[in-house]
């Protein structure tokens, strides 16, 4: 970390670039090194991102000051389009450790390029300042109405535009979100909501639990919830929940070779029931995998 930061270039940028045609936007950050007049200190908080990580380690006084600022006449010209993030405000960034999480790689597009990202470990939590310390420039003031969830703008809680954020409704797939609850399909990877799939390790789509049922999945075995029997390896739903395989049920599942018999588990099976061997059958005769 100490290297890193004793290696930095006194100022920054970040975020998305500006194009030097359109008008200036403070939207990116511009940060420095800092010495920080703070007393040592260290917390422990648990933090979302990427991925969810509790336990991180806060240390004080801080590393490095961001602050607003414009962009203009970057030569040569990018290769990609412009974008903006709006108006983003002061943070002082301090030093962050947190246990080694499984990171997956972060789709990422700017001015200088579209590419992806390979994260490795959080090393920086950024603090914004306290609306209380932030210095009156203007004698005039606008009065903003509240964050709302159907005002076509990121604010408040949102973790994309009028969703996510716990209240406002959860996030469509390909939008930006924080935690599986942010998304319509609970599954949240990168900070982007994800479409349902049998593997993602989270009941999402028409599965009846986690990734099995619903008719898209594997069905389910027994003490998983379900719809219908369809939704289980055993066949058979009852209440709610996938029963297992039994020689009363009235369903040819498990090792039975047909309904409620053979198999080595179950009854015998009587003539013109289906078998695999002789011992499945009462006349200890199949013939053609049919007991005669």
């Amino acid at each position: 970390m100490t290297r890193m930061l004793r290696t930095m270039s006194v100022a920054i940028l970040c975020g998305g670039l500006v194009s030097p045609a359109a008008a200036a936007v403070a939207d990116h950050l511009k940060c420095y090194k800092i010495k920080d007049s703070a007393p040592k200190a260290s917390y422990t908080a648990n933090l979302g991102g990427l991925v969810p990580e509790p336990g991180c380690k806060i240390a004080v006084p801080g590393k490095m000051l961001c602050v607003e600022t414009t962009k203009t006449g970057v030569t040569p010209n990018p290769p990609g389009p412009a974008g903006s993030a709006g108006q983003t405000g002061r943070f002082l960034c301090y030093k962050l450790k947190c246990t080694k999480a499984a990171l997956t790689a972060v789709p990422w597009s700017d001015q200088f390029g579209t590419r992806t990202v390979t994260p490795i470990g959080a090393k920086l939590l950024c603090a914004p300042e306290s609306v209380a310390t932030t210095t009156t420039t203007s004698t005039t003031s606008t009065t903003l109405g509240a964050p709302s969830c159907t005002d076509a703008v990121k604010n408040g809680t949102e973790t994309d535009v009028d969703c996510g954020g716990g209240a406002c409704p959860p996030c469509a797939q390909g939008k930006m979100c924080l935690a599986g609850s942010d998304c319509t399909t609970n599954l949240c990877m990168a900070g982007v909501c994800q479409g349902p799939t049998c593997t993602d390790l989270v009941k999402d789509g028409a599965e009846t639990d986690v990734d099995c049922g619903g008719g898209t999945c594997p069905a389910c075995t027994a003490g998983k919830m379900c719809g219908t029997g369809s939704d289980c390896t055993s066949l058979v739903c009852a209440g709610g929940t996938c029963q297992a395989p039994s020689c009363a049920d009235g369903v040819k599942n498990g090792n039975e070779t047909d309904v409620d018999c053979g198999g080595g588990t179950c009854a015998l099976c009587a003539a013109t029931k289906m078998c695999v061997m002789n011992g499945d059958c009462l006349s200890n005769n199949c013939m053609a995998n049919v007991c005669q």
